[in-house]
């Protein structure tokens, strides 16, 4: 008989046939979209169920695709949820897991209801995924009162799981930091197809980009202070995203800075396969995703060692690694990738291939696949191995 196996994570559910009118304009686990088609292509021995809550549904909907289970709850007040440590949302998680008697619970993320649904569970054997460290962000960066308030019980929230998985090794110390006792396994976030099939021709303009939330954490004010120099100007700085200082550095920007807004995926591919670079000067960050993105088109990247996806670039020699807030650093790795555009194209093929095949969805799904069959071995057999 079929192990059952329970997920508990934010799913793209506009991309289940049926459910097309629920997409939403926020921000989603975009590793999931590529995943979840990865899993029922994935030889496996699970029933796989995925639950989740969207906000752009009133009633309870279950739907069977991808040969995999999804029930999605409707999702109140955020703010509330958080106050309340989301106590509705994991009693209504709580009550069908009692229902699908699951022989395994996977929670991805402290964010949000998910991990906490996870630990509330009643399940024995549980395994949680770290997505972003609240901790880490709020210990660097501080950010809103809500925020700083779901950071403060993602120690506890963790601290239920004896195992999990992080998708870089700065990720899985930080998840380590949050309980030491935690069994962690690296897993790569494999990225969208899509991705693997874009063609990168990178315009004659040098042209770097940067694509995710314009705030205080991603240190986007320093990129914008980069581009006013005068050394810079020759160079276009192409900014994806919204986010609470975005008004502020538009004002403060000079001309040579394009502002995108929020972009759709088909956006990012066209944004990236155009580009010189990507550069993201982050003070916190697990991933980001755009970078393992940017490095399966092939773009260098200039990116912080406060990133789990530095080492990428640390191992690969495929653009620089400076310390966050380092102008210098960050304006010197940005001429050198712009100075020649064959020299540029040259730096972005190193490592490309090998990072192809491990950010491949396939990969992940493979890599989740032993997880599952590894925690759910009888102990005699583990022993014996």
């Amino acid at each position: 008989m079929a192990k059952k196996i329970a997920i508990i994570a934010n799913v793209p559910v506009w991309i289940i046939p049926g459910l097309e009118k629920l997409k939403h304009g926020g921000h989603y686990c975009t590793w999931l979209e590529a995943l979840i088609p990865a899993f029922e292509r994935e030889k496996r021995d699970f029933e796989l169920h995925w639950i989740t809550f969207s906000k752009e549904t009133s009633e309870y909907h279950f739907k069977e695709a991808f040969g995999q289970f999804f029930h999605i709850f409707p999702r109140g007040s955020l703010a509330v949820g958080i106050v309340s440590k989301f106590f509705l949302e994991t009693w209504k998680v709580k009550k069908l897991i009692r229902k699908l008697s699951p022989d395994l619970v996977h929670a991805w993320g402290s964010e949000e209801v998910c991990g906490l649904a996870g630990a509330r569970s009643g399940v024995p054997q549980k395994l949680f995924t770290l997505q972003g460290c609240l901790t880490d962000y709020v210990r660097e960066v501080g950010g809103a009162f809500l925020f700083r308030v779901q950071a403060r019980y993602e120690k506890t929230t963790v601290g239920a799981y004896e195992h999990g998985t992080a998708e870089s090794p700065m990720a899985a110390l930080l998840l380590s930091d949050l309980n030491p006792k935690i069994m962690v396994d690296i897993v790569e976030y494999g990225v969208d197809e899509k991705f693997h099939e874009a063609n990168w021709d990178p315009v004659q303009q040098p042209t770097v980009l940067f694509v995710g939330s314009i705030d205080e954490r991603k240190g986007v004010a320093h990129l914008i202070e980069v581009a006013a120099l005068p050394q810079c100007a020759g160079i276009n700085f192409r900014i994806a995203g919204v986010g609470a200082l975005k008004n502020h550095l538009m004002e403060k920007a000079t001309g040579n800075v394009t502002w995108l807004g929020k972009v759709d995926r088909s956006k990012v591919i066209s944004e990236l396969e155009a580009a010189w670079a990507l550069v993201i000067p982050t003070f916190a960050d697990t991933g980001p995703t755009v970078v393992k993105e940017a490095r399966v088109v092939g773009l260098p990247v200039v990116i912080t060692n406060a990133a789990g996806a530095s080492s990428y670039v640390d191992d690969s020699g495929c653009g620089f690694v400076i310390e966050p807030a380092d102008l210098a650093g960050l304006s010197k790795s940005i001429l050198e990738i712009c100075g020649d555009r064959e020299e540029c194209m040259e730096m972005g093929r190193k490592g490309w291939k090998e990072h192809r095949e491990i950010l491949n969805p396939a990969t992940t799904a493979r890599s989740f696949r032993q997880i599952y069959e590894k925690l759910l071995s009888p102990p005699d057999s583990l022993s014996a191995t």
